[in-house]
């Protein structure tokens, strides 16, 4: 892959993951950066597979591009589809099959480099005991929010306060926009529809409007015993009996509650109403050759043998024309909007390559325009269109003055919008937020006051105290716990994820973690008290020890992998050529 196809690749795959939401320059920068990196590493593992005298035969690459989907036509591969699909990319089987034969050569190469020679016993062993040794903690926490308040700032704190943090207190990007919109609505008014096309629509889309025949059954289940040689002529017996029982007086539902052994028993054996093919094709068949109020003789089916009796019978219905040509009119004018708008999309992008008047533009083309006020990224009093990703980062991306590109924002709905102006970032005045900046000030002092705080903990600590001494008399808003021991991955324990890794961090010989650990708004002090052994009824199963090993081996051979890149980079000489690439 050339590097200008690889930049354009990082770029299409950036804008799809961020949804368009990333500046147009900083995502290209972006690409650049990633493109230039993967190409330099792409040659530098290259010429070590040259090197090496990696090869990749003649046979293997034809049986690879075989066996690739977009070249198959009914699971076979056809030459005429491969040349095809080639012209889409943009490509010809000779360029095709050459960066086919290094992409193969370089996955070989890779694959290679990434089987870890060996997984130690011991790394293995010590990761089990990450896995399976509990660990006990005391731990300081202090919820700034719960100390005594701070005074309030003076009016100078407050102000250096603000510049000093100015940049939390920026209005967001604004933009000024006209836009037009093309969808069904749009078009609505210039589309018809004849009584022919009408009719034409109803003869050949008659079973749309057919209403199939449907029938309220009940039946009577007696289920074949699996273990008996003669379950299906036993059942049938019995069945046979239960209907001569019906035809003789009784009440087909009074035997079902009795005698069914399906759950539909004490519903007096009610399916109720069914169409042609929802049941397996005996009952099926069975069911609708009966006339109404009629019992079927014996049908057997994979569940068992049944009766069956139809209650009630709705035949087969078609919906008159008359009845049907509102919703044919409204279909057919659905059909041909999505077909005007499409052909008015590309008469919108036309006129766009020639003028930039989007007002002039809408009027010709009868399209609905408006102006916005200034929009903000996430603004409330914008209409629902105006939020849509692809609508803001055309709104954000376009040059003030210039027109978006036509861009399809939902099926069959389109707009082209132009800046006619933009206001960048600025402070907000102070007087405007200043109880805003004094709560942040306040909390920002709390917090201060509670690392201080940890920090005078720690250098106890270090000069000798105990734990319980250096945790004594403390203020409000502090207090020590000691949860249950825990594992590392315990999802149970009350104690935190950051705090857990926190703990296994550390060692009894060196108890306290260096780092005060913040988390859900909370400073924390953890100080390890115990450590819990793995017994050895709680040892990984050896497929567990297994799986731990295969996973161990991945990740050494793609530590493997990643120093032999970096020291062929330092090998190598590498230049970058600066003009040529500003002009990619």
């Amino acid at each position: 892959m050339t590097l200008r196809r690889e930049i354009e690749a990082q770029t299409r795959q950036l804008r799809e993951r961020s949804g368009g939401m990333i500046p147009a320059q900083a995502l290209e920068s972006r690409a650049r950066m990633i493109a230039l990196r993967n190409t330099i590493e792409r040659g530098l593992m290259l010429a070590l597979a040259n090197d090496l005298r990696l090869a990749i035969s003649p046979d293997a690459l034809q049986e690879h591009i075989a066996n690739t989907p977009a070249f198959q036509v009914d699971g076979r591969f056809d030459p005429t589809q491969y040349k095809a699909a080639l012209r889409s990319f943009g490509m010809t089987p000779k360029s095709y099959e050459s960066s086919t034969l290094e992409a193969l050569m370089l996955d070989q190469l890779q694959s290679a480099l990434t089987t870890a020679i060996h997984t130690p016993d011991l790394l293995l062993d010590d990761l089990e005991a990450l896995t399976l040794e509990k660990r006990q903690i005391a731990l300081l926490t202090i919820d700034p929010d719960a100390m005594e308040p701070p005074s309030a700032p003076d009016d100078k704190s407050l102000e250096a306060f603000y510049k000093s943090h100015q940049a939390q207190y920026m209005t967001p990007v604004r933009v000024k926009l006209a836009y037009t919109l093309i969808d069904e609505h749009s078009v609505r008014d210039d589309i018809t529809v004849t009584d022919d096309e009408i009719a034409a629509y109803y003869e050949e889309n008659m079973p749309a409007f057919k209403t199939p025949e449907t029938r309220h059954v009940r039946h009577i289940l007696v289920k074949l015993d699996k273990e008996n040689p003669n379950a299906e002529a036993d059942a049938s017996a019995k069945a046979q009996v239960l209907r001569e029982r019906i035809l003789a007086g009784e009440s087909f539902e009074t035997v079902a509650k009795e005698s069914s052994e399906d759950i539909t028993a004490q519903q007096g054996g009610d399916l109720g109403v069914i169409r042609r093919g929802m049941m397996v094709k005996a009952f099926d068949e069975a069911a609708f050759s009966l006339e109404q109020g009629a019992v079927s003789d014996v049908v057997v089916t994979p569940f068992g043998v049944h009766l069956i009796k139809v209650d009630a019978i709705v035949h087969e219905s078609v919906k008159p024309l008359e009845k049907s040509r509102a919703e044919i009119r409204e279909k057919l004018i659905a059909d041909k909007a999505i077909e005007k708008v499409y052909q008015r999309s590309i008469d919108l992008e036309d006129r766009a390559a020639t003028s930039d008047d989007l007002a002039a533009i809408a009027k010709d083309l009868n399209l609905r325009f408006k102006e916005t006020d200034y929009l903000s990224m996430n603004d409330d009093k914008a209409e629902q269109i105006e939020r849509q990703a692809k609508f803001v980062a055309a709104a954000f991306n376009t040059a003030t003055g210039a027109l978006s590109p036509v861009t399809e924002v939902d099926e069959g709905k389109f707009f082209i919008l132009k800046v006619l102006d933009r206001k960048e970032p600025e402070p907000k005045p102070l007087a405007d937020i200043r109880d805003e900046v004094s709560q942040a000030y306040m909390a920002q002092q709390n917090e201060q006051s509670a690392t201080e705080l940890l920090t005078g903990v720690k250098q106890a600590l270090s000069e000798g105290k105990s734990w319980d001494e250096a945790t004594a008399n403390l203020p409000k808003g502090a207090h020590v716990t000691t949860p249950a021991p825990f594992l590392m991955t315990d999802l149970k324990s009350d104690v935190s994820a950051a705090a857990r890794r926190a703990a296994f961090q550390t060692s009894l010989k060196s108890p306290l973690h260096a780092e005060i650990v913040r988390d859900a708004g909370k400073l924390n002090l953890v100080y390890l008290t115990k450590v819990l052994p793995v017994e050895e009824k709680d040892r990984l199963p050896e497929a567990q020890r297994t799986a731990m090993r295969r996973q161990l081996s991945a990740i050494l051979g793609q530590e493997q992998y990643e120093d032999l890149l970096r020291d062929l980079h330092e090998r190598a000489e590498v230049r970058v050529n600066e003009a040529l690439m500003k002009q990619l």
